[in-house]
């Protein structure tokens, strides 16, 4: 990461996690292994002319989504 971006990830990053993410290939594109039973998605990152492959299951990446989803709504509606 450059110097400036550096100082604008920052904030968004607690320090324990600022190593990795000075560390983290960034991701230039994806892939979606439909078959079987998992489901897979492939994330390729891109790093000083190194590649790097992250697989993740369809339900991870669920799981993050619910997670960074803002809660939009109201309590009672979302047990129907």
């Amino acid at each position: 990461m450059s110097e400036e971006a550096n100082k604008t990830a920052s904030p968004l990053a607690p320090e324990t996690l600022q190593e990795r993410v000075d560390k983290a290939y960034i991701a230039k594109g994806y892939t979606l292994l439909n078959g079987g039973t998992d489901n897979i998605l492939m994330i390729q990152g891109e790093k000083n002319e190194t590649t790097a492959d992250i697989l993740m299951t369809f339900d991870g990446v669920k799981e993050m989504v619910d997670q960074l989803e803002p809660d939009t709504q109201p309590k009672e509606e979302k047990n129907d």
